[in-house]
């Protein structure tokens, strides 16, 4: 006999506003409309996110457990793990005969694995283990966005006081950096100009302007999350500068910080010859893109760490990034591939 206890989270708008929850990847509740949130996410991932606790704690979001709709005292109890029938049924399941679920020790948080069936993880120094997990099977090669953009779209463009650009791209709701090089007159002030988009409420607004202070060569980013092809102007005369301009997205765990601790990717290739690489960054709080790992892995390698059919692993518990989630940095996942038939990606991470 095995036991399998599955969570069902439903979140039902009963906002007139459409809700976005940010650290939940932003997925987005229609006014008067419901998400099956197990749908989606594990979970793990359901627990840990504040942005949910703090929309039924505001009476903005009901949980329904599948059956019936809760109380915000309740549904704050579901969405945590802690209800009475979940622990109850947990705690009182024969361990002796069944392996499934572990003894919890002292401290631990409830976590839910893929199929349903629940392990234990515990909490060091205040900090809370906790993972983002993907599985795909690519219909194609080439690289592949998992989590975040960081796309250079701009190369070397010159700006001036007297000649304004336009970016040769829309944001889509993603903040700007710009890498300044050849500058004359600084200190001076870049203006952007255009539509940009709150992330945390999803109004819009026409117009608006956010002020680059270039102090010195370097990386600047917007605070601000732009949707249409922004202006870039210096608003002091006499001065000029050569800009790199990148569109840039970035998963921060709903503006909190956290440390990114290692990860986990398995992979099985469908042809004689391939190669799988993960594409992990981290975006400081100016917008430059600093490398977390960029190994490769693939058929041509003197050590062979993988052959067609085969499933294989690579793994690091060593990265001890830092992200200060509460300014403006965070996280982009990728993956390239070739002829790679299916993989799992886990980025580990600590929250504080």
């Amino acid at each position: 006999m095995e036991v399998c206890i599955v969570m069902v989270v439903i979140a039902i708008n009963d906002s007139t506003n459409d809700i976005e929850i940010a650290d939940l990847n932003y997925v987005f509740i229609a006014a008067d409309a419901q998400k099956d949130l197990t749908d989606q996410f594990q979970f793990s991932f359901i627990m840990n996110s504040q942005d949910l606790k703090d929309y039924v704690s505001s009476g903005d979001l009901i949980i329904n457990d599948g059956t019936s709709d809760l109380s915000i005292e309740d549904g704050l109890e579901h969405i945590t793990g802690l209800t009475e029938y979940e622990t109850k049924n947990l705690l009182e399941h024969n361990l002796d005969d069944h392996l499934d679920i572990p003894t919890p020790p002292e401290g631990s948080t409830m976590l839910e694995s893929n199929d349903g069936v629940y392990s234990w993880v515990t909490s060091t120094s205040g900090a809370e283990h906790q993972s983002l997990t993907w599985t795909q099977s690519p219909t194609h090669n080439d690289p592949i966005p998992i989590l975040g953009w960081y796309l250079h779209i701009d190369n070397l463009v010159s700006l001036s006081s007297s000649t304004p650009i336009n970016t040769s791209e829309k944001g889509y709701n993603s903040h700007f950096a710009v890498s300044v090089s050849n500058s004359v007159g600084i200190p001076f002030t870049i203006r952007i100009t255009g539509i940009s988009v709150d992330v945390v409420t999803n109004v819009i607004t026409p117009d608006d302007t956010e002020d680059l202070s270039i102090t010195a060569n370097g990386f600047y980013q917007t605070t601000k999350a732009w949707i249409d092809d922004v202006q870039l102007s210096i608003l002091e005369g006499s001065k000029s500068c050569t800009l790199d301009i990148y569109r840039v997205n970035y998963w921060n765990k709903g503006t909190h910080n956290f440390n990114i601790t290692g990860c986990r990717l398995e992979w099985e290739p469908d042809g004689a010859a391939w190669y799988i690489q993960i594409l992990l960054y981290k975006i400081n709080n100016d917008g430059e893109k600093i490398i977390i790992d960029e190994t490769k892995i693939s058929s041509t390698d003197e050590l062979q760490r993988g052959k067609q059919y085969k499933y294989s692993r690579y793994k690091r518990g060593d990265y001890n990034i830092h992200i200060n989630g509460l300014e403006s940095e965070g996280i982009v996942v990728g993956l390239d591939q070739f002829n790679i038939r299916t993989f799992s990606l886990e980025v580990k991470y600590d929250a504080e």
